[in-house]
């Protein structure tokens, strides 16, 4: 059983979903990401022994983001990203969702394993 104190989900985040444009000829192409919804999240980077075992999953995961589940958070599909605004570092980091899971199948946290995208 996984360890879940929620004083842990103090990181605001943004997740976005893709975004379309009309191109002239009526088709659609990739275009600035829509916001989703915003949640408080836990970001963990993973640690060495953690990072053998979800890369037995996902090869390219790099952090774990954990969000209490509701009815938003649970319409979260791998095409959207999870956006982060480090005060520490001033940028916006972007994370990258793998898969996601409900953590203990209670319907209480959703883990995500991501790949940040480094710009």
């Amino acid at each position: 059983m996984r360890d879940v104190r929620f004083g842990q989900f103090r990181h605001s985040v943004e997740i976005k979903e893709p975004g379309q444009q009309r191109t002239p000829s009526g088709d659609f192409e990739p275009g600035e990401p829509v916001t989703f919804c915003n949640r408080f999240a836990a970001i963990r980077g993973l640690s060495g022994q953690e990072a053998v075992r979800a890369r037995a999953v996902e090869a390219e995961t790099t952090h774990l983001i954990q969000i209490r589940t509701d009815s938003q958070v649970a319409q979260v599909t791998p095409r959207m990203q999870i956006h982060f605004d480090d005060k520490l570092s001033g940028r916006v980091r972007v994370f990258e969702i793998l898969s996601k899971i409900d953590l203990e199948e209670l319907g209480r946290v959703t883990e995500f394993t991501c790949k940040e995208r480094v710009s």
